[in-house]
Formats: C-alpha cells, sequence, structure tokens
C-alpha cells in the first residue's frame, strides 16, 4: 500500500515596485519600469499616478512605460515629480503586491530667453507727455521693473505682459523746431524670468505746434 503525502499551498507574495529616470530636462520624457520579484506566468499590467499603464510580458520581470514630463517655459522653476503604483494585476501569482516605495524625477531647468520691447507715442505736441509701453514675450511671475533713458522706470505687474510710464517732452517754445525723441531699454529685472533680452523700440517723433518766431 503506497504512503501518500498531501502538500498544502502556503499563499507566497510576489511584490512589484518602480523604478524612475533620476533626472531629466524640462519638456523631455521620463521613463518608469516595473520591476517584479519573479517571473511573470502571464502579462502583468501595473496602473501608476496619472493612469498611465506598464505591461509586465509573460516570461519577463520588468515593463517600461515613458510619460511626458512638465514642458518648457520661460521661468526659473526646477521641480521633481513622483509617482507610484496604484494598481498590479494578473501574471498568474498567488498573491501579487504592488511597493508602496515611489519614484521620484528631478526635472532640470533648462534657459529660456524672454524679450522685452519698448514702444512709444508717435507723434505728440512739444510740452506734452510721452507714453513708453513695455511689453514681455511672456506672462510676469512676479514684478518686473524696466528701466529706460534718462532713468524712468516702468513697472510691470505680476501676472501682467506689459506697464506704461509718462515722460514729459521738451518743453514749449516759439521756434520751429520739430524732433526726435530716442529712449531704449537700459535694465530689467524680476517677473521669475530666466533671461533677458532687451529690444530696441521704435523711434517715436515729438511734433510741436508750430509759432511765428520773435521779430
Amino acid at each position: 500500500m503506497a504512503a501518500s503525502t498531501s502538500i498544502t499551498d502556503t499563499i507566497g507574495t510576489t511584490t512589484v515596485s518602480l523604478t524612475a529616470d533620476p533626472t531629466i530636462a524640462e519638456g523631455g520624457n521620463i521613463t518608469y519600469t516595473a520591476s517584479l520579484g519573479a517571473t511573470a506566468h502571464g502579462d502583468v499590467l501595473v496602473t501608476i499616478t496619472g493612469g498611465s499603464v506598464i505591461t509586465i510580458a509573460s516570461g519577463s520581470t520588468s515593463g517600461t512605460v515613458s510619460v511626458a514630463a512638465p514642458d518648457e517655459d520661460v521661468y526659473l522653476d526646477s521641480s521633481t515629480v513622483s509617482r507610484s503604483i496604484t494598481g498590479a494585476t494578473g501574471g498568474n501569482f498567488e498573491s501579487l503586491a504592488a511597493s508602496t516605495v515611489a519614484a521620484s524625477t528631478s526635472i532640470t531647468d533648462t534657459i529660456g530667453t524672454t524679450t522685452v520691447s519698448l514702444t512709444a507715442d508717435p507723434t505728440i505736441a512739444e510740452g506734452g507727455n510721452i507714453t513708453y509701453t513695455a511689453s514681455l514675450g511672456a506672462t510676469a511671475h512676479g514684478d518686473v521693473l524696466v528701466t529706460i533713458t534718462g532713468g524712468s522706470v516702468i513697472t510691470i505687474a505680476s501676472g501682467s505682459t506689459s506697464g506704461t510710464v509718462s515722460v514729459a517732452a521738451p518743453d514749449e517754445d516759439v521756434y520751429l523746431d520739430s524732433s526726435t525723441v530716442s529712449r531704449s531699454i537700459t535694465g530689467a529685472t524680476g517677473g521669475n524670468l530666466r533671461a533677458w533680452r532687451p529690444r530696441r523700440w521704435r523711434r517715436a517723433p515729438a511734433s510741436p505746434t508750430p509759432s511765428a518766431p520773435p521779430r
């Protein structure tokens, strides 16, 4: 008579963990890798924060997915992106458990240049005021101070793309002497922007009201 032994099945747990590129440039892609502690006997689907799904093929122990990093912009804003496993199924394991350790990626800040330009009233009467407008190529994240020839300062408020200042034109006199006043940007600071590029403004003639010369 044969001797028989019943083998009871103990439940073994297989863990799936998540890793990611440690550092990438903003605007690039982050590669996430899901890794199993044992070979999959059937496809394993691993869902991560944000809804992306990593497939670990049957017979494999890992799989990857590529996820877009935050887009490049003109602000000083290096950051860290963290994602974790939110679900895992398949593989014909007795028990499949997801690691709770998040995968983090440092997003390095690439330098983009923002241009600030200057324009002015095209024509005014002598003795009046010239309005100068400084305009940004991107919204300011903090007040921007733009200094122009002569020392006047234009403030572009946080959240705006332009600002103005009024500057007195040459005083009125009794001579026929229309002229042109030119000013340009001599400096710009603030706005939490990475790099500045001042651009020359269009000239604004200051046209006086003619009057007869004295006798």
